[in-house]
């Protein structure tokens, strides 16, 4: 028996159906059908009566479905990496030794169960069983209802403990909320001014530290740059961003790999060492000046501090999305790292364009 959608793909070279084909969405309804049921082949029959009806309404609308089936085995080998990424963030969770690891899933651990160490990236946690080790948790917050005999800290999100606590208590962009009949042996700190981009909690003094923070650095780097310069930085930056983004991240893997626990032989080797560094803080602080300028400059092109403060939003606004921030500030630190080396000197050193009259 004949598939739907083989008579038209069966057509002969110079066989194409006439330009006032009426039934036309008819025929293609059923050829779609088959040929996201047979991948491969149905691609390749229709690339080739495209060939074949060059010239014709329909071939566009062929290379158009061919075009859409390649999108769709794009799009079918991004799910199979995805599925294969959470598969593999649920292996993570179960650490060895009675302890658990886990990146974007949350971790309760029952009442009545014992575990050593909890460290979740990225992700909450709930304690109501017992705890002989450390809590740890970036980017996520902790409930506490069982004993935990070691010390708990959290970067990016608040602890809220009904439970005795046998070390340190450390929240660092949240509150610490401990309930009367909860006990702290250790020492009791709380950091909610800082905002990690991308933890899943907000606090108020965290978020308008954030947006202070990030609006006075712009305006700062603003009062070295003029408009020439900046947008030639900008307009660099547009074009090569990959580049910038390539040599940031070099950059990156080499400092965190070989240049993190390295320790100078001497008072010289240690001065370079700490110059080098503030050479590349301040290469960084200019290339995200730039990404500012470039954001903010779609928005408003008039008034230069109206750009700056229109790009310093954007940026501030990406770094709070619950875990997309932590990409973004990941993201424009390389980007503005490269930037910063590659293209801060020719926006310095060229003139400036002149003013047409």
């Amino acid at each position: 028996m004949q598939k739907p959608g083989q008579a038209f793909l069966r057509r002969r070279p110079g066989s194409c159906p006439p330009r006032d084909h009426q039934n036309l969405q008819e025929t293609l309804a059923p050829l779609v059908t088959a040929s996201v049921r047979k991948w491969t082949g149905s691609t390749k029959s229709v690339s080739r009566c495209a060939r074949n009806c060059a010239g014709n309404r329909e071939a566009d609308l062929s290379v158009s479905v061919g075009t859409n089936l390649r999108y769709l085995l794009e799009m079918r080998a991004i799910l199979t990496a995805l599925t294969l990424f959470v598969l593999t963030g649920v292996g993570l969770a179960q650490g060895e030794d009675n302890s658990t690891t886990s990146y974007f899933f949350r971790v309760t651990v029952p009442k009545g169960s014992t575990k050593e160490d909890v460290i979740c990236i990225l992700c909450s946690a709930e304690i109501h069983g017992k705890l002989t080790g450390d809590l740890v948790l970036i980017g996520g917050n902790a409930e506490i209802s069982g004993p935990v005999d070691g010390d708990v800290v959290v970067v990016g999100g608040w602890i809220h403990t009904r439970g005795p606590i046998g070390g340190d208590a450390l929240a660092i962009g949240g509150s610490l909320e401990k309930e009367p009949g909860a006990k702290i042996a250790g020492d009791a700190e709380s950091y909610p001014w800082f905002h990690l981009p991308g933890q899943r909690s907000f606090h108020p003094l965290g978020v308008l530290c954030l947006l202070g923070g990030q609006v006075l650095s712009i305006l700062i780097a603003g009062g070295v740059w003029r408009r020439e310069r900046s947008d030639r930085l900008a307009d660099r930056l547009v074009r090569w961003w990959w580049l910038a983004l390539v040599v940031g991240l070099g950059l990156w893997f080499v400092y965190f790999e070989y240049l993190d626990e390295y320790e100078p032989a001497s008072t010289v080797m240690e001065i370079v060492f700490w110059l080098l560094l503030l050479l590349l803080s301040v290469a960084t602080w200019f290339g995200y000046y730039g990404l500012a300028w470039a954001l903010g400059r779609r928005v408003f092109r008039t008034a230069a501090w109206k750009t700056m403060l229109a790009g310093a939003l954007i940026l501030s606004a990406a770094l709070l999305v619950p875990l997309l921030g932590m990409a973004v500030l990941c993201g424009s630190l390389c980007i503005g790292l490269g930037a910063g080396l590659l293209f801060t000197w020719p926006a310095f050193r060229v003139p400036a364009a002149p003013e047409a009259s």
